[in-house]
């Protein structure tokens, strides 16, 4: 999470949609405080969508059938909307009345979002699509380890598999409870223990570690990006290494908002010259949400003004 972008989204947007999880609400309650946070969410500048329940690629190994995967939905009570807030605040508060009032109140602000196990189920075309899915690999590799030198042939493809008929399942109360739900194996020449080694150098081990499940999750991580976005018509913005691996699937989509990032850069550049920029301004601690959401009230006119312009138009002409 990026407090400077999000400064700048609200200035520039006159919706901003934040998806998230437990690691976002608490960043955003922590750097901004739950009071302008409350304020930000009920002046509806933004909206904030929280997911209860996870989806994740599951693993099993059995001797004589490999690792085997299987896209499924996870749910951890500790990770709810219902016990995250209320614990968040105590923490941050430490009057217990005051923080469950607040807790409540932000709640009722938050709309809570929920993967489909249906849709856990599915292997996703682009999945299916080798090339692309190595492009996808790759542009993830050079995010999170650019110093690994990728192997030539590259190799990185989805095999889908089901249990042969009449085949006794390994386990039968557990991945295997469901026979006919089809799994996956994933074929590849990465070394992941020359990636995690150069990753560990600035990521600590107990946080993360690249393994072939990982990277099919984050790239199918990017099929809930597009999926969200289109539903809202909504522009979109991530982080560099999802935004690499999204653009190589779908450019167009990423069009409008990197147009836009364009344009926000060139009016800066001829309005305000040399001055930092407000996303600048705002990661360097100079200014903090105060200051923007004074600054809010004044960009209201701009962004009306902004909405009536044509979207082909030149707002430095204009």
């Amino acid at each position: 999470m990026d407090l400077g972008l999000l400064a700048e989204a609200l200035l520039y947007y006159r919706e901003v949609n934040v998806f998230g999880d437990q690691s976002t609400l608490t960043f955003l309650v922590r750097t901004i405080g739950p009071d302008l946070l409350l304020e930000l969410l009920q002046s509806k500048r933004i909206k904030l969508y929280y997911w209860e329940n996870l989806d994740i690629v599951m693993t099993r190994t059995d001797l004589g059938y490999g690792e085997r995967h299987r896209f499924e939905t996870a749910d951890i009570a500790q990770s709810h909307l219902q016990n995250v807030a209320p614990e968040l605040l105590q923490d941050l508060l430490g009057k217990p009345g005051k923080a469950r009032r607040m807790a409540n109140r932000l709640m009722s602000f938050i709309t809570p979002r929920f993967f489909s196990i249906d849709r856990a189920q599915q292997l996703p075309p682009e999945l299916m699509d080798e090339r692309a899915l190595q492009q996808a690999v790759i542009e993830v590799l050079r995010g999170f380890v650019p110093d690994y030198p990728l192997p030539t042939p590259f190799v990185f493809r989805i095999i889908r598999e089901r249990l042969p008929p009449g085949a006794m399942p390994p386990d039968p109360r557990g991945f295997d409870a469901i026979p006919e739900w089809p799994f996956f194996r994933i074929e590849t020449n990465i070394d992941f223990a020359q990636c995690n080694v150069l990753l560990h150098r600035h990521v600590p081990a107990t946080e993360m570690s690249l393994t072939p499940a990982f990277l099919v999750a984050y790239v199918r991580g990017s099929s809930t990006d597009l999926l969200e976005a289109s539903q809202m018509a909504a522009e979109l913005a991530l982080s560099p290494i999802r935004s690499a691996v999204v653009k190589g699937r779908l450019v167009g989509i990423l069009n409008r908002r990197l147009k836009s990032e364009d344009t926000i850069q060139a009016f800066h550049d001829f309005v305000l010259s040399d001055a930092p920029s407000v996303r600048e301004v705002v990661n360097s601690g100079a200014r903090n949400f105060v200051d923007v959401m004074r600054l809010l009230e004044s960009a209201d006119k701009f962004k009306e003004w902004i909405r009536q312009r044509p979207e082909e138009a030149d707002l430095r002409q204009e």
